[in-house]
């Protein structure tokens, strides 16, 4: 049986309880780490190695379902030794100042693969299996290996934070409300990289062989110099950081609880009934999610571009100015709706938006809507413009450099204006809408489950509960990225065909559509068990603070 309606009074929120804006931003900061550093590089894997180097694209999912499980393992351990870490900066911040530093100087060698290497290898034949295993894709092993470590350093402290940054149920909400909003701001810089390789200062000769319409084009070039661009704001981003963010629940409570071992950390962690419930709730969309993260873009290039990667690129990053402008703006409505209901029912209604905005891409993914079209240019029909204006219109575009048009110019327009592609931009947008508030909720509530393991077990594991939250996350994602290769090879897909077949359009449209409505579908049957209420949490914290104090 679903939730029912929490409709509480509202309180308002002690000014002690309160962080300034300063703090919030600080911290939502850290996102342009964590959104770079974590998920940049499985953004645009598939258009670097596969469209551009011709690595296989199995070969691809399974690189970037190793690199989740290979970070996933190293997500507990950090978290462990920040858990344990003494010092007279915290237990977060080091981590926070050094590894975010470390991550924006490394994120440039991710790209640094020599580009002869493109199409060369060995083969591996066991007798009842043989492999052709790329150079380039050994080396997108190799660095990942040592990258992501680097940034679950940076992660883990990151996300245990927000859990000790005040005790005050509705001000945690808020906390994430500014956290995911800036990460709708920083998603911009994964949305706009393959637009950037377009600029014409980084064109040169593609690889050899390259029989493709884009062989000017050079991608990985592109990606090397926005990644060192990036790295440079990561790089600010962590010292910032460093000095604006406090630990409130150190030095009253973490400083004096004994050190504990990452077996105990595990056992006690994974034993919290509503931590599990949890952990369901995120790896049923993020296994659904994640095996179609890839395919929005070549549903774009392939079906609404028609093969056509430059135009595709550049349709991209209009669609992540609708993700940023909706995906900020999720967060805080669904921040008064759990204000007002709960952060329970918030988060199931968020998914049920989630689910029509994912079906909804069959429909608005297409390459032309004449329905649409004819009422656009029906409202604004550019041939009947009276003189004057056009007068006024020509002299601002000459003011700033632009040239004068005539009604015959927009006339020209006018008739080959196409509203089909402008709609993925909306689907785009639902799709972050909704996303953002999910994601937000659930590490809104995180911090609720920790004061009920403190009130169980007497200490304060803010990075294991972060850690295995992270590892069963990432194990989910690596596998959702392996069938997300899987998908693009069963469907037919071929990098080196610039228009596919009908039958692999149709397969990679209907997989974006609605694998991710099965995975919603069951995160919100395990929302509905969740036993933590915005009345338990308060009582919760009247207890613990009866017990140890208040921080």
């Amino acid at each position: 049986m679903p939730p029912l309606p929490e409709s509480t009074p509202a309180q308002a929120t002690p000014e002690r309880d309160r962080l300034p804006f300063r703090e919030k931003s600080a911290y939502g900061l850290g996102t342009s780490i964590e959104m770079w550093g974590f998920w940049l590089y499985p953004g645009v894997a598939y258009a670097v190695f596969n469209i551009y180097l011709k690595v296989d694209p199995v070969l691809i999912g399974f690189a970037l379902m190793f690199m989740r499980i290979y970070d996933a393992f190293a997500d507990p351990i950090c978290g462990w030794i920040s858990d344990n870490t003494r010092s007279r900066w915290g237990r977060r911040r080091p981590f926070i100042l050094l590894a975010g530093i470390m991550a924006g100087v490394c994120l440039p060698l991710m790209f640094m693969c020599p580009e002869s290497w493109a199409g060369k290898g060995f083969d591996i034949d066991l007798g009842f299996w043989s492999v052709r295993l790329d150079y380039i894709f050994l080396w997108m092993i190799g660095t990942n290996m040592i990258y992501l470590p680097v940034v679950s350093a940076f992660s883990m402290p990151f996300n245990s934070l927000s859990n000790e940054m005040t005790p005050d149920y509705n001000e945690r909400t808020s906390i994430m409300t500014y956290r995911s909003a800036m990460q709708k701001i920083f998603e911009i810089g994964n949305f706009y990289a393959l637009k950037f390789t377009n600029l014409f200062v980084i064109t040169a000769p593609a690889i050899a062989g390259s029989v493709t319409a884009n062989a000017q084009k050079n991608t990985l070039m592109g990606i090397r110099y926005y990644t060192c661009i990036l790295g440079a704001i990561m790089i600010c981003a962590a010292v910032y950081m460093f000095f604006n963010l406090k630990e409130r629940y150190y030095e009253n409570v973490a400083s004096k609880q004994k050190k504990f071992s990452i077996w105990t950390s595990m056992k006690q962690t994974l034993g919290c009934k509503p931590y599990r419930i949890m952990l369901w709730f995120g790896i049923s969309f993020s296994v659904a999610n994640s095996m179609v993260g890839a395919l929005g873009y070549y549903c774009t290039v392939y079906y609404v571009c028609a093969g056509d990667t430059v135009s595709g690129d550049n349709w991209n990053f209009y669609m992540s100015i609708g993700y940023m402008v909706l995906g900020f703006s999720g967060p805080p409505v669904f921040n008064l709706v759990a204000n007002k209901f709960g952060k329970v029912n918030a988060i199931i209604t968020a998914s049920v938006v989630g689910i029509l905005s994912f079906a909804g891409t069959w429909v608005l993914y297409t390459p032309t809507a004449p329905g649409l079209t004819g009422i656009v240019l029906g409202i604004a029909d550019l041939t009947h413009i009276p003189n004057a204006v056009m007068a006024v219109y020509n002299w601002f575009a000459n003011l700033f450099g632009g040239i004068g048009l005539t009604p015959a110019d927009l006339a020209a327009w006018h008739e080959s204006f196409n509203a089909g592609p402008f709609l993925q931009i909306l689907a785009s947008g639902m799709i972050a809408f909704s996303c953002a508030a999910i994601w937000m909720l659930h590490s809104a509530i995180g911090a609720d489950i920790i004061d009920f393991d403190e009130l169980n077990t007497g200490t304060r594991r803010e990075g294991g509960f972060a850690s295995f939250m992270s590892w069963i996350l990432k194990f989910g994602n690596s596998i959702g990225m392996l069938m997300g290769g899987v998908i693009l090879s069963w469907s037919g897909f071929d990098a080196n065909l610039s228009v596919q077949s009908e039958d692999t359009v149709f397969w990679i449209r209907a997989s974006l559509a609605f694998i991710p409505v099965f995975g919603l579908l069951a995160a919100i049957g395990f929302a509905m068990t969740f036993p933590l209420t915005k009345k338990r949490v308060l009582e919760i914290r009247q207890e613990l603070e009866a017990r140890r104090g208040s921080v």
